[in-house]
């Protein structure tokens, strides 16, 4: 496993880092609908003008557009199917506690049907605790490997392909939870690699409103993920961050050592 003291990093960028029960967001949203019921209310003559301008249709559009949106992303919709063929690895993206579970469960099967010989693990704090639940799943270190850096969807993606490069791991089984699996989709693919998506359930104990908001939360991040991979295709491959330059470089050396 690559580790490093440079990888204990603050996240600093600006996801929707708020739960679906936080008091800002709900207080966002009740105050967005109060002032709208309040200037309906407040003045009628305006009502059916609203009604019928562009701005009405644009939001409402827009609104459908975010539901069927969520809808697909937390079903993993349209994603490739499982071919079930043989790949060069199995890789595991962490989420966090609730996720974890579920996700070494589906490795552990992938990996026991002979699907590949390696099974590798990103995501800083996820990865050590997820390599010891595979270890008690009764699979051998020689068949283990991960990351403990990356902080995002992104950095998984950098990360896995700094330590398993694409031109000798061009096919990777990517194992995470529906809603998060189109943008992984997108992310790893940009790296090169040809993904197939194998999705991971959900926390049981979760509630509806948890798990739409994180369906709502993939679909915002899935937007501005493809729009960047799009207008600015050079940032996949190249961190802001120039720790996390530093780190990746750390990385291809540990590659280069583990391969020798």
């Amino acid at each position: 496993m690559f580790d490093s003291p440079l990888c204990d990093r603050a996240f600093t960028q600006f996801p929707l880092w708020v739960s679906w029960n936080s008091p800002i967001l709900l207080l966002m949203i009740s105050g967005a609908i109060g002032f709208l019921i309040f200037w309906l209310v407040r003045y009628p003559q305006h009502r059916r003008r609203f009604f019928r301008s562009p701005l009405f249709y644009a939001v409402a559009g827009l609104v459908l557009t975010v539901i069927l949106l969520m809808v697909g992303v937390k079903e993993a919709l349209f994603l490739p199917s499982d071919p079930g063929v043989p790949v060069n690895a199995i890789a595991i993206l962490g989420r966090g506690k609730p996720f974890r579970s579920e996700r070494v469960q589906a490795a552990t099967q992938l990996w026991q049907s002979g699907r590949s010989p390696l099974i590798f693990v990103s995501g800083t704090g996820d990865t050590p605790p997820t390599l010891e639940l595979l270890r008690a799943n009764q699979i051998p270190d020689t068949a283990l490997n991960g990351e403990n850096c990356s902080l995002t969807t992104r950095e998984n993606a950098q990360f896995t392909a700094a330590i398993l490069p694409p031109q000798d791991y061009p096919t990777l089984l990517l194992i995470t939870d529906p809603p998060h699996l189109w943008r992984s989709l997108f992310e790893f693919r940009a790296q090169g690699y040809n993904v197939i998506p194998y999705p991971s359930l959900l926390p049981e104990e979760w509630s509806i409103g948890q798990t739409t908001f994180l369906a709502f939360r993939e679909v915002i991040f899935l937007v501005l993920a493809s729009g960047q991979l799009f207008f600015f295709p050079d940032r996949a491959f190249t961190p802001a961050d120039p720790v996390a330059q530093n780190l990746l470089q750390q990385a291809q050396q540990y590659a280069q050592g583990d391969r020798q």
